[in-house]
């Protein structure tokens, strides 16, 4: 029910008078290619993203928008470690038009139900969790809602900022087993991008704080 890339190779047939009677046609998939080119087009553009953000909230909108983009993703979003009694996971950017679904999930980032999803973990350990689907007792609680889209995969990708996790950036695909050994790294790469963004900006907001209290 859904689309594979593949690389096709047709061969013709020949009779004894040279007419074409027929074709051979072989068929291989293209899968883990297809994976590496996705998350490198992603991780290009979000280069790009990086140079032209103008604050945190604008970045984060962005990579988000760049991995659905770009990179064909069902949906991206950030969510931020908060450090409240709860370990609430806030919802910071999404795009895709799958946003919903976070609307419709409690993420946590103790180590509770709530928060041994890939996300929660992520968070907590600061290590990429992939789901290439969704058959595990952790992802219960999040299964039904993600799986009644369509997802069936997922990437969740810890962010650093300044040497504390910042929060975590969440990939979906329509696809099982759409995040190989080579995608994870470049998402991670785009993972590491994201949070030296996010410390430039905030080194640029206190040094303006900084001019405007000397100069008043």
């Amino acid at each position: 029910g859904g689309y594979r890339h593949v690389t096709i190779r047709a061969r013709p047939f020949h009779d004894p008078t040279g007419h074409v009677v027929g074709a051979f046609a072989a068929i291989r998939d293209n899968h883990e290619a297809t994976s590496t080119l996705r998350a490198l087009a992603t991780l290009s553009r979000g280069n790009g993203v990086l140079v032209r953000a103008r604050d945190e909230q604008e970045l984060l909108d962005e990579m988000c928008r760049t991995a659905v983009e770009a990179g064909s993703y069902a949906l991206a979003w950030y969510g931020r470690a908060v450090h409240d009694e709860r370990c609430t996971v806030q919802h910071v950017a999404r795009a895709g038009e799958l946003a919903a679904y976070v609307d419709e999930v409690v993420i946590t980032w103790d180590d509770s139900p709530a928060g041994r999803g890939p996300t929660g973990t992520a968070i907590r350990t600061r290590r990429t969790q992939v789901k290439q689907s969704f058959d595990d007792v952790d992802y219960s609680p999040w299964r039904e809602a993600a799986e009644s889209r369509g997802i069936r995969s997922s990437i969740s990708l810890p962010v650093v900022v300044d040497g504390v996790t910042d929060g975590a950036l969440m990939v979906y695909a329509f696809e099982q087993h759409a995040f190989d050994q080579v995608s994870q790294g470049l998402l991670e790469d785009l993972a590491a991008d994201i949070g030296y963004g996010i410390e430039r900006l905030r080194d640029a907001e206190r040094l303006t704080e900084a001019l405007k209290s000397s100069v008043f």
